[in-house]
Order: structure tokens, then sequence, then C-alpha cells
């Protein structure tokens, strides 16, 4: 009997801890920013998940296509189910997956990229944010590829919590793309 609860014990221990519970949720939403700070607990150990997006200047169809990548983004750290967060019903998977079809590698450098930085890349319905800490990170995040549908798109590069450039390129289809970054 003592055997039989032990097991039943690790067992529920085991299934337990491999949810992730969500115990907070704030979102921000309005014209300048889009925000989600969430704490919880994932495999036993808490976690606090901090999302934060500059979308002035977006179409709300821009807009849509952040949320639905933010919903993917919890789903992919196993955040599923948040009472609030339901799929937008329109078409903007089925027009991004048309133009990757179409996309054309971009490739982001920066020489002069140090310290703690984010560069974000907006336009023609794409949205794509990433931060990056030269002393705690094992890979350095320049030269850095990302597939791109042709069209007009902008960039921000942030270094130590300070924007230096906002500069607009083209990506041109077919065509080895390179965007130079300083």
């Amino acid at each position: 009997m003592k055997t039989r609860l032990t097991i039943s014990f690790v067992g529920l221990r085991l299934i337990v801890s491999a949810q992730t519970i969500v115990k907070s949720m704030q979102t921000t939403n309005n014209d300048k920013t889009l925000a989600m700070n969430i704490v919880g607990k994932r495999d036993g150990r808490p976690f606090r998940h901090n999302l934060h997006f500059d979308v002035e200047g977006l179409t709300q169809m821009q807009r849509d296509s952040l949320y639905e990548q933010t919903l993917h983004t919890l789903g992919v750290l196993g955040i599923k189910n948040v009472p609030g967060l339901k799929p937008l019903k329109s078409t903007v998977d089925e027009q991004n997956d048309n133009k990757a079809q179409e996309s054309s590698a971009v490739t982001f450098g920066c020489e002069t990229c140090t310290g703690k930085g984010r560069l974000e890349v907006y336009g023609n319905n794409f949205l794509m944010t990433r931060s990056f800490n030269t002393k705690r990170d094992a890979q350095p995040l320049f030269p850095l590829t990302v597939r791109l549908s042709a069209g007009q798109y902008r960039n921000k590069y942030w270094q130590n919590g300070v924007l230096q450039t906002e500069l607009p390129f083209t990506v041109n289809a077919g065509e080895a793309n390179e965007v130079k970054i300083k």
C-alpha cells in the first residue's frame, strides 16, 4: 500500500510539474505600444515574460499580425488557453503563407553593435523584434538573415536603451538584400 501511494504521488508530481500555470497577465494595447507581462510557473519553476512592442504607425492588419505572432510565441512557451486571449479570425496567416513563397533573404549586419541592443523590423504585414546582450549571449545576433517578401520596410535599432537609428529599406525579389545597421 505504501509503495502504491509513493508511486501515485510521484506520478502526480510529474503531471503537475509539466504544466504551465499563468498566475497573472497584464496587457496594454494603445496607439503607441502593445505590451504583455506574464507571470507564472512552468515545470515547477517561476517565470516572467515581458513582451513589449512599439506599434505607433502600424495598420490594424499589422497589429493583428503582431497579436497572432505573440499568441504563437506564448504557445511555444507552453502557455495556452489563457482566458481573454483568443486567436483572431483573419486571413493574415494565409497572406503570410502566400508571401513566404515569394520571399527573399535579407541579411542585417552591424560591426559596432555591442552591449544590450534591440532590432525591430516592420512593414509589409511583417514585424520582428530581436533583443541581444553581447556580454551574455553565446551567439552574436549579427549577421542576422531573415526571409522577407519584396516591399518597403523600416528598421529601428536601440543600443543600451537608446534609439540609435530608424531607417527605411527596400527588399527586392530575387536579389541578395543587405541592410547595414549604424
